[in-house]
């Protein structure tokens, strides 16, 4: 037989409210009106503070999440204006506008990045008035929008600078080609390079050869002129000159090789040729001195009177003019011995070179018999 325990629980009893009513003695009654009087206006106060500070809670927590979104906002456009991308900047700071209109600082990147867009569109157009040959307005277009990014303070605008800066030198590379076509002189062709000067582009680079083609091209056709007339210390000045400009040009450096080979050339011949000329001029002067007369004719005849008279032509055959001809002649015996002797004068007394004269004279006859010789002639040179 087993034991059997047996555990008995008592229901709990709750007192019922007539039970609680009577428990309440007569001195309690007034605290329990002033509690039930009290206790629900706290309960509300409660309430309503829960409820403000859970609402300031939201609040705060509501704008610091939006100051948050309008700060990335800000950061978003900034970034997107780095790279130019005008469109998503302008609607990122107009939405961080709408969202804190009372910022200022985002109306003036709004208004920053507007500028910036409609400057970048200038400088697309003026790229296009460049390739279609306008240069003069594209020229003056430049100047004003460099000043408005200087004058403006508006840093953004300076992000454009490198464009504004490319299409300054696509500008300075075309005026310049644009000038090759026209006839320029050295110096004139220096001042282009001067404005292709520190300009680094391709394009730039080949417009500074051709530049510099063009300076050998000009050079070398100056040069070219003055070797014909044998001017070559000043063709050499002018190849010296251009490559003041062209440094090291090949074109220019061989065409100074030639033409010091050509002054070398017409010192030699013309060493040669002086050479030969005083050669000539010294077996001239002597035939002027020998035989400038030449005796064309001479007549002897004897007279009655007891005279022998000698008449004749002579001509100047000296390349100078001669004077004063003097003709010595006389009469020999038959040994040979001089019996008598006269001189003539020539008539006119200046012949210029071709020129005749004529002479005459008179021997008294000493002997039946004589043979008549001329046997001298002088003159003097002009």
């Amino acid at each position: 037989m087993s034991d059997q325990h047996h555990s008995t629980k008592k229901a709990a009893v709750t007192p019922s409210r007539a039970e609680r009513l009577s428990s309440i003695q007569p001195n309690d009654y007034g605290k329990l009106y002033q509690r039930s009087k009290i206790t629900p206006p706290i309960k509300m106060t409660a309430l309503i503070f829960t409820f403000c500070i859970v609402s300031l809670g939201a609040c705060y927590m509501y704008e610091a999440w939006r100051n948050d979104q309008v700060l990335q906002w800000k950061a978003d456009a900034e970034s997107a204006a780095f790279k130019e991308n005008w469109d998503e900047a302008i609607h990122l700071l107009e939405k961080a506008s709408d969202s804190r209109p009372e910022y200022e600082a985002l109306k003036d990147g709004l208004a920053a990045v507007k500028d910036a867009k409609i400057l970048d569109q200038r400088i697309e157009i003026l790229n296009e008035r460049v390739k279609t040959g306008d240069f003069d307005y594209a020229q003056k277009e430049l100047e004003t929008i460099i000043y408005e990014i200087e004058d403006g303070g508006n840093e953004l605008l300076f992000l454009l600078k490198k464009d504004l800066m490319d299409t300054r030198e696509r500008l300075v590379v075309a005026t310049v080609r644009r000038d090759l076509e026209t006839s320029l002189s050295i110096q004139s062709l220096a001042g282009k390079l001067l404005q292709l000067s520190g300009l680094q582009g391709n394009e730039a680079l080949l417009a500074r050869e051709e530049v510099c083609n063009k300076i050998a091209a000009v050079a070398i056709d100056e040069a070219e002129s003055k070797v014909k007339n044998a001017q070559f210390t000043s063709a050499l000045n002018v190849i010296d000159h251009a490559l003041g400009f062209a440094v090291n040009h090949k074109d220019l450096e061989s065409f100074r090789v030639d033409v010091e080979t050509a002054r070398l050339d017409y010192q030699n011949a013309e060493y040669d040729r002086l050479e030969e000329a005083m050669k000539q001029a010294e077996e001239e002067d002597l035939y002027n001195r020998t035989e400038a007369v030449n005796i064309l004719k001479w007549e002897v005849r004897p007279e009655e009177d007891g005279y022998i008279y000698l008449t004749g032509e002579v001509e100047n055959q000296a390349t100078r003019p001669i004077s004063a001809v003097e003709i010595t002649w006389g009469i020999y015996d038959r040994e040979g011995t001089l019996l008598d002797e006269s001189i003539c004068h020539i008539e006119p007394a200046y012949l210029a070179p071709g020129e005749r004269g004529e002479f005459s004279g008179s021997i008294q006859q000493s002997s039946a018999e004589g043979k008549v010789e001329i046997t001298n002639i002088t003159w003097y040179l002009e």
